[in-house]
């Protein structure tokens, strides 16, 4: 295959590399491409790689066997072509053992390797999504029954604002628990970070509210001077100064508080205000302005929701513990576990950290835009000082660069 000089410039591989890129450009094909010359020592990397220090990461088993069997056909292809520049028959025998997996293939072989260090039965069992999901609901109604017999304060909370369950009419508190628990999951962090985040969200829409008498001050000052003063062209005055006018008269009698019901309808009105141009000499003004309101407006509804964040995040907790202690029971171990015991076992090992950074000094993964925060952070333990990352991911998707 021709490569144009850009892929040629990527092969050349000097650093981290992200190729973004839409469907069907041939990401996966160049990875593959980089695969053979990291073996056949074509990069700029010191020396060439054999398969098993290479990790290919993907996010689908399928998507797995199709990315082995890609580099198998292409080490064959090199093979009959006499190209001398590997040992080719050899790292086609050897190519079983390379780590081309998804994420959770290749935590699950880290942690069986480890299971001491891991804290982990080295004969667990891997529960998959049918019998993860069955043991996750038996927790969440223990969980819930439990609740509605104690009356606690936080299911009559959450009882005022949601249905039991949505019954296929939108989410109910049983769905909104479950969507919880995988967004806690995927994002790598305990109760205790959880509810830092949440006291933290709360603090920052109360500090809005606190500082919001000065800056309505400052607005009102702002507009009385881009108002006074300003000539009429023919007689007749803008319709964008109209609307300053009325923002002016709502900046100075509106009450703006976190306890005044009225408060959204208020901020309503004055967003009205801002709508459309306001000439360029006021252009951001009005931008000031709008980014304002919206953000008091962000801040109201997040201290309206406060007390059911916290009481959905103590539910989460308990529907969380309970899953753990069924899992136990069982000897098993789900995906999210496999991927957050091997974070935690890679953060808090730093020799075993070392060594799998000297194991595995190259690694891939196809599809990025796919990776959560918890993987995200397993790449970042996964490549250290020298090491070298490279990947793929679709535009049109989200795409995080993992260390610059």
């Amino acid at each position: 295959m021709e490569w144009s000089p850009a892929k040629q410039e990527v092969f050349r591989f000097e650093s981290d590399i992200v190729v973004s890129a839409g469907a069907g450009s041939g990401k996966t094909a160049a990875l593959v491409e980089l695969y053979l010359r990291l073996l056949a020592g074509e990069t700029r990397f010191p020396r060439p790689l054999s398969v098993e220090e290479i990790v290919a990461i993907t996010f689908t088993d399928k998507a797995a066997v199709e990315m082995r069997e890609r580099v198998r056909k292409a080490l064959a292809e090199r093979q009959a072509q006499g190209d001398g520049a590997a040992p080719w028959e050899k790292l086609l025998r050897a190519l079983s053992a390379a780590p081309i997996a998804t994420f959770h293939a290749f935590c699950s072989r880290l942690l069986r390797e480890n299971p001491a260090e891991a804290g982990v039965d080295p004969a667990f069992v891997l529960l998959d999504e049918l019998a993860a999901g069955g043991e996750l609901q038996a927790a969440l109604d223990e969980v819930i029954e439990g609740e509605l017999k104690a009356r606690t304060p936080e299911v009559r909370l959450l009882l005022e604002q949601y249905p039991l369950s949505g019954a296929g009419r939108g989410k109910g508190l049983r769905e909104h628990l479950i969507e919880l628990r995988r967004k806690r999951a995927a994002s790598g962090k305990d109760d205790g970070e959880l509810l830092r985040l949440a006291a933290q969200w709360e603090g920052t829409a109360r500090q809005t509210f606190d500082a919001l008498p000065g800056r309505l001050v400052a607005i009102v000052d702002r507009l009385r001077s881009a108002i006074e003063g300003r000539e009429l062209k023919g007689g007749k005055e803008p319709a964008f100064l109209g609307r300053m006018r009325e923002l002016l008269e709502l900046c100075e009698s509106a009450r703006l508080a976190a306890d005044s019901e009225t408060t959204p309808e208020l901020l309503g009105k004055m967003l009205e205000c801002t709508k459309g141009s306001w000439g360029k000499e006021d252009a951001g003004l009005r931008e000031e302005v709008k980014e304002f309101l919206e953000a008091v407006g962000l801040s109201f509804h997040q201290l309206k929701s406060a007390p059911y964040v916290a009481a959905l995040l103590f539910l989460s907790g308990k529907v969380e513990a309970a899953y753990r202690l069924r899992k136990e029971r069982r000897g098993g171990l789900d995906f999210d576990d496999l991927q957050g015991k091997a974070r935690e076992l890679l953060r808090s090992d730093a020799q075993l950290r070392e060594e799998c950074r000297s194991r595995f000094p190259v690694v891939m993964v196809d599809e990025f835009q796919d990776t959560n925060p918890l993987q995200k952070e397993l790449l970042a333990l996964l490549c250290g000082e020298g090491k070298r990352l490279f990947i793929v991911g679709d535009p049109k998707q989200s795409i995080y660069s993992v260390r610059k």
